[in-house]
């Protein structure tokens, strides 16, 4: 025998030990089977067991799903309401709910004590072959219709979205080199601003919400003024695309980050230049003010993060990190730089750090394009037809831009902890309603 053939056998036992012990203890005087549940009246496309065991859930394409005492085979409930085929089903941590995805395109919850319909979650465009609950029990509720809008009218990708301080305005920035201002309680457009000769990547509003800041591969930026879609100023300087945009807290300075390797500080009253900040040796993908004002941060692609007077231009600090800084905000209690590749303490660099702020937290966040978390713990996963190219938040409102010109935007108020305490998040094998 081949040594290789060898190292197979030696692997497929392995395997087998490995299996046979992680198999459930089973009773010597038991048989091999233990129960024929019968019942359905077609396939059984899904079983599974409550978290205590007390419950046995079967799905069938007779398109309903029963519920099994699994100690004497005897069932307990027949739910019925589905049209077509249930291709899993799934119970909540507690054992008190019972989701179900189905052919009909509908996911439903069920009580699974009174086997009563709790909600039907609609809107998939084809079948829901796998559901699941999250284990910390927080519910994301896609039953309510205005959770979710599809926000149509660009016809290229939307590269960034922002959302106004006050929630109100949902601005969007595309390929097709437009930026759309939407109303986002309503949806509706209010603004097409044109200007810009390439891709808008970066948006910003300004604190107060009087001014938007718009980043191109054009080199340029502009400053908007919401309320009427009307170009300010245009900012030139740049020799290369606009990578990142800050507005200072005081909204006095906006500082830009480009493809050039340097960051420029402007005027937002008048437009004009304040400084060119050099020290980067490669693009400055992010950038953002200290809570006082006092204090610039930079991160980039040359892997380090730079700390600025945006008063004089002038580099106080430089920490070498572990790879490239592609988003950087300040601590709003501590001092400490968060950033894509973990948190930094800047206690070293200053002492005059803003002492222990008011301001609030964040809710809800998307999570590298992947999941919206909720209090950073990660709820809801976006599969990858839907994983957007950029992504904003406001309070509990998030909005996701898309590579086919859509915004999906989610007004969360109504987003919250059920008595259930359970929560549904979707598989990669599912798609959420559009």
């Amino acid at each position: 025998m081949s040594i290789l053939g060898i190292i197979t056998d030696i692997v497929d036992c392995i395997n087998t030990l490995q299996s046979t012990l992680q198999r459930p203890k089973v009773e010597d005087n038991w048989g091999p089977e233990l129960q024929t549940l019968e019942g359905h009246s077609d396939w059984i496309e899904t079983v599974t067991f409550s978290p205590d065991g007390r419950l046995l859930a079967s799905g069938s394409n007779d398109t309903t799903i029963k519920l099994w005492d699994p100690a004497s085979g005897g069932l307990k409930q027949t739910l019925e309401g589905h049209s077509s085929s249930v291709q899993s089903v799934a119970f909540s941590p507690n054992g008190q709910l019972l989701a179900s995805g189905s052919s009909d395109t509908t996911i439903k919850l069920w009580n699974s004590a009174s086997d009563s319909l709790k909600h039907t979650m609609e809107g998939h465009s084809d079948r829901v072959e796998s559901v699941a609950f999250s284990p910390n029990g927080q519910l994301w509720n896609p039953a309510i219709g205005s959770l979710k809008h599809t926000i149509e009218g660009h016809s290229d990708w939307v590269l960034s979205v922002a959302f106004s301080p006050d929630g109100q305005l949902l601005a969007s920035g595309s390929a097709e080199k437009t930026i759309k201002l939407w109303d986002s309680a309503t949806c509706g457009l209010k603004h097409t601003l044109g200007g810009h000769s390439n891709w808008v990547l970066p948006l910003v509003f300004s604190p107060d919400g009087r001014l938007l800041a718009s980043g191109s591969n054009d080199a340029t930026i502009k400053l908007w003024d919401p309320p009427s879609g009307s170009l300010k100023h245009t900012l030139e300087g740049h020799s290369n695309k606009i990578e990142s945009l800050a507005f200072s807290p005081n909204g006095q300075l906006l500082a830009s980050g480009s493809s050039d390797a340097t960051i420029k500080l402007w005027d937002t009253a008048t437009g004009s230049f304040r400084h060119t900040l050099k020290g980067h040796s490669d693009m400055v993908l992010s950038v953002v003010f200290s809570p006082d004002s006092q204090l610039l941060e930079s991160g980039s692609g040359d892997n380090t993060i730079k700390l600025w007077d945006p008063a004089t231009g002038i580099l106080k600090h430089s920490m070498r990190t572990p790879g490239i800084v592609r988003s950087i905000e300040f601590s709003i209690e501590l001092p400490q730089l968060i950033t894509n590749l973990g948190t930094f303490s800047i206690q070293a660099w200053h002492t005059g750090y803003p002492s222990r702020s008011s301001g609030k937290k964040t809710a809800v966040s998307v999570q590298r394009n992947r999941w919206v978390a909720i209090q950073g713990q990660k709820e809801l996963w976006i599969p990858p037809e839907y994983q957007p190219i950029s992504s904003a938040v406001q309070d509990s409102s998030i909005a996701l831009g898309c590579k086919n010109g859509q915004i999906i935007y989610r007004h969360t108020v109504e987003l919250r902890i059920l008595s259930e305490q359970t929560s549904i998040v979707w598989r990669k094998d599912s798609k959420p309603n559009t």
